[in-house]
């Protein structure tokens, strides 16, 4: 009898089970029950390896344990090559510096898209650059889908290639490897550095400080540029040899970059490296106390901060005498005392009464003078007097201030 389908195994129907002690054994039961087991056992996983599965095992949320490390293509691996990716893993390339080989193991048997190796370089490629992975056949390296033309990789450093398809690999850095970190299209320099130029174009982080970056060595082609962004460490960036750096009408064979600053610059063929560009990397929004000393010219004005600038109005106002605001900035309301007289009240009071008030008024025939006849830190009175001395009604008031909040 076979097993339930959930693995438990019956003895045939019919027989006694199990044998009672002077009872005769008949032959027919006795003979198919051994051939059923028999049956059975051989259905079974041999331990030594002898039999193979003939369908899917469930483990029933259980572990395979102790188990060797995969040697092939079709072997189950272990946790450990897993957290190791051995599998990617081809240690150093070998071949030329134009035309790697590598050798993951297990060996691949043929190209597939999606498929992942690393490597360390040992040598600087000087041109359209091919790998041949397993001995399957050379396929073509790109960057971003275009050929290499050299410098792309540097001698002793790490490598990723990825398979677009079974004919091409797309190359990316790796790793932080003397001072050199790719982050995300940019560079990071941790150390002393001497850049080729295969990075040309990129953008490159300052990541210690006191550091000199070495720019290559010129030759007769323009327009290739470097960037750099010091936002925390301020660095020196030299000449390669005799090569020099020009800003504006001077020239020298390094230049002092400091903290908070960006800087690109340009080759000029061989006579020399020029900066397009400089500036503050990242600008913060000004305080009250820096927008009121009005000094600093390396934090922002914001919409927010504008107010606090000695030359900005922190307040103004256009009103008519029956105590309606037309429009107005920084005033709460205002009271109308009567004829041509109105009481002001400000949101954000000054910090003293030495603040300026320049009053004015519209209106339609003789003259009406406007006066301020009080003044606290939190409020103004205007009065609008005609030709007579009287108070009397314009037909709108304004006012603007200007001082410390």
């Amino acid at each position: 009898m076979p097993r339930n389908g959930s693995g438990v195994y019956s003895a045939p129907a019919g027989g006694s089970y199990p044998a009672a002690a002077a009872t005769l054994i008949e032959a027919g039961k006795h003979n198919t029950l051994i051939a059923d087991i028999i049956t059975e056992l051989s259905n079974s996983l041999a331990k030594d390896g002898q039999t193979q599965a003939t369908g899917n095992i469930p483990m029933g949320g259980f572990k395979l344990t102790g188990m060797g490390n995969g040697s092939a293509a079709t072997d189950s691996a272990t946790l450990a090559q897993a957290q190791s990716a051995s599998g990617q893993w081809c240690g150093t390339a070998g071949g030329t510096a134009n035309a790697l080989t590598l050798t993951p193991l297990p060996a691949i048997t043929s190209y597939a898209a999606g498929q992942i190796f690393r490597f360390k370089s040992a040598a600087e490629n000087t041109g359209a650059t091919t790998v041949n992975i397993s001995g399957i056949g050379a396929i073509a390296i790109q960057r971003n889908g275009a050929a290499l033309s050299g410098g792309e990789i540097s001698n002793g450093q790490w490598y990723e290639i990825i398979l677009s398809d079974a004919t091409t690999a797309q190359l990316n850095r790796l790793g932080q490897i003397s001072g050199l970190e790719f982050i995300g299209s940019g560079v990071a320099l941790a150390s002393n550095s001497t850049l080729i130029w295969g990075q040309a174009g990129k953008w490159f982080e300052i990541q210690a400080g006191s550091l000199t970056i070495t720019l290559p060595a010129l030759g007769a082609t323009a327009g290739r540029t470097f960037t750099f962004r010091a936002s925390t460490f301020g660095f020196t960036l030299a000449g390669n040899g005799a090569d020099q750096i020009r800003t504006n009408a001077a020239s020298a064979g390094t230049l002092a970059v400091a903290a908070g600053e960006y800087i690109t610059v340009a080759e000029n063929g061989a006579s020399g490296w020029y900066v397009v560009a400089r500036g503050l990397d990242t600008v913060s929004a000004a305080t009250q106390a820096q927008m009121e000393a009005a000094s600093s010219n390396a934090v922002a004005a914001t919409p927010g901060n504008i107010k606090w600038h000695p030359g900005v109005s922190k307040a103004w106002i256009k009103c008519d005498a029956a105590g309606n605001i037309n429009a107005s900035m920084n005033v709460s309301s205002i009271v109308d005392n009567g004829s041509g007289d109105v009481t002001v009240n400000l949101t954000t009071a000054f910090s003293s009464t030495n603040y300026s008030i320049s009053p004015g008024s519209l209106s339609s025939g003789a003259s009406r003078p406007v006066v301020v006849i009080a003044q606290n830190t939190n409020s103004f009175r205007l009065q609008c007097h005609d030709a007579s001395g009287a108070t009397s009604d314009p037909t709108a008031f304004y006012a603007s201030c200007d001082g410390d909040q």
